[in-house]
């Protein structure tokens, strides 16, 4: 602290005028300290005397810098918090609803307080009390906001608006019910919005009516925005016309080198794919499930709806779309796996 001053008086006593371009080293001092605030305020006071003064030549270089903080503070307000998926579509098997499930996570190293809120028409939303009970069959040891969808008339808008607040570095989930007369009227959506002190995050869930019949169907699919600094949670409801417990081989498939870890309900570990290519051969590769006759990953699905997480990360930065293929089958033969939906994961800024 005592050197930093010691610089700053140096830098001072160099200035031939005193009053602006004090302000500005000023300004660059406290931009180097990560002070973005106060260098952008300061900053901005240097500029109003340049243009006071009539000094026009200093002008563009001093408008420069206060850009370049701006978007630095912009930057780093957009990265407080995270709201994934940006999309997710789901398509459920005929008679039955959907759980579609968003994440949100507090990026900041202190508490945030965040303001959530659902919007549809002809869809009727209503807020789940916090103690109501977890789902047998979609129990997380996260917390999670619950809402749940009705349909309504055609002509009645909705909207439900909850706030919460995340400690530092703390996930919430936001399940969304939809009940399975929703699907008859048609194809829906619902926009979310999250705000933080005016920055604002927006996803948006897409309900599909006719997914067409089938014994068994990964039901949702999903959009999201590649992370570098943490592997992405989302969840797929695997769906079965049948009553009773069923065995399948699961398995998802990356078109670039990514990280893929996938969770049961009771959030234990099924598997590591540390390549994402499906094989389970490479170092870091890890099965935690029962094993079909090939070494795949064999999961017990549950009565009508069995929830699984993935978690996602590209060994690099995105710079092109990364799509993984999430794929099942019900006997051994390599040729019957069956590409049941594809996930997306957008490189950051699209």
């Amino acid at each position: 602290m005592i050197r930093s001053s010691l610089w700053f008086i140096r830098i001072i006593k160099i200035c031939n005028h005193p009053l602006e371009i004090s302000k500005n080293l000023y300004a660059q001092y406290l931009a180097q300290s990560d002070q973005l605030q106060a260098a952008a305020r300061i900053q901005q006071d240097a500029i109003d005397l340049l243009q006071r003064f009539q000094m026009q030549p200093r002008l563009p270089s001093a408008q420069t810098f206060l850009s370049q903080l701006d978007k630095q503070l912009s930057s780093q307000q957009a990265d407080l918090f995270d709201l994934q998926p940006v999309r997710i579509t789901s398509a459920p098997l005929p008679g039955q609803g959907s759980i579609a499930v968003f994440s949100l996570s507090n990026l900041a190293s202190s508490e945030n307080h965040f303001e959530l809120s659902l919007n549809g028409q002809a869809i009727e939303i209503t807020t789940r009390s916090p103690d109501t009970s977890i789902d047998p069959e979609f129990t997380h040891e996260q917390q999670a906001l619950k809402f749940d969808l009705k349909a309504a008339a055609t002509d009645q808008g909705s909207a439900s608006q909850t706030e919460t607040s995340l400690s530092a570095h703390e996930q919430v989930l936001i399940e969304v019910h939809a009940a399975p007369e929703l699907f008859e009227n048609g194809d829906q959506s619902i926009d979310i919005q999250v705000t933080l002190d005016g920055q604002q995050q927006q996803a948006e869930l897409c309900l599909q009516a006719d997914a067409g019949a089938a014994n068994i169907a990964v039901i949702d699919a999903i959009e999201l925005i590649d992370n570098p600094y943490y592997l992405v949670s989302i969840f797929h409801s695997i769906s079965s016309i049948n009553d009773s417990p069923q065995t399948i081989d699961l398995r998802a498939v990356s078109s670039q080198p990514t990280r893929i870890e996938a969770y049961n309900s009771q959030n234990q570990l099924l598997f590591i794919d540390a390549e994402g290519n499906g094989d389970f051969n490479d170092p870091g590769d890890m099965i935690h499930c029962a094993l079909s006759p090939d070494l795949s990953p064999r999961i017990l699905t549950e009565a009508n709806t069995t929830q699984i997480e993935f978690r996602y990360q590209p060994h690099t930065p995105t710079v092109e779309r990364v799509d993984i293929q999430i794929q099942t089958r019900q006997d051994t033969t390599e040729a019957s796996w069956k590409t049941q939906v594809i996930d997306w994961i957008q490189p950051q800024g699209n």
